[in-house]
């Protein structure tokens, strides 16, 4: 961020447009304080030209909103998120499990350096998700109905005790 007397030299470039805050401090203020966005002195100048390039005495005074708006149009480019890195195992694109687990073979912890991190982290969970899976396969039979099943639960973040529910529902839906 520039310093509040850097931004409020800047704001004062506004002076001769209509509707300047002239008497009002704290309207200027609001100004000074939207200026203060800009993380270097030359995205401020370069905000401030926005307004002033093609301004007369009847163009109004941008409001703090413009001039963060502009203020951002012009950092945003500057400041690009980082991609993420390409995934280095092809075999399970570094989730440390090869085989899928929406009607596919069943999941088995894979042998690069995410695998081992995770069996090690967590050293039963893939037993107790393909136990899961084998029930779930074994009380719906059908493929499809167990992919819809399995993803549900997949995108609601179920843990191993709510699919544990899910599973009881189940088997009450099929007794009544």
């Amino acid at each position: 961020m520039i310093s509040k007397e850097m931004a409020a030299g800047y704001c004062l470039k506004f002076g001769q447009m209509r509707n300047f805050p002239r008497d009002m401090p704290a309207a200027f203020g609001e100004l000074v304080l939207a200026m203060e966005c800009s993380d270097t002195e030359e995205i401020a100048r370069r905000a401030t030209a926005t307004f002033l390039d093609n301004a007369d005495p009847e163009t109004p005074c941008p409001m703090p909103r413009n001039i963060r708006e502009a203020i951002y149009a012009i950092q945003e480019p500057v400041y690009e998120a980082p991609r993420p890195p390409e995934p280095v195992c092809p075999d399970c694109e570094d989730s440390g499990i090869v085989g899928g687990f929406l009607g596919g073979p069943r999941g088995i912890w894979c042998d690069c350096l995410s695998g081992q991190k995770l069996k090690a982290k967590h050293p039963g969970e893939l037993d107790a998700v393909n136990e899961v899976y084998d029930k779930l396969t074994a009380r719906l039979g059908k493929k499809e109905t167990t992919r819809e099943l399995l993803a549900r639960i997949a995108s609601e973040r179920r843990t191993l005790a709510n699919v544990t529910q899910i599973l009881s529902s189940i088997d009450a839906g099929r007794q009544q």
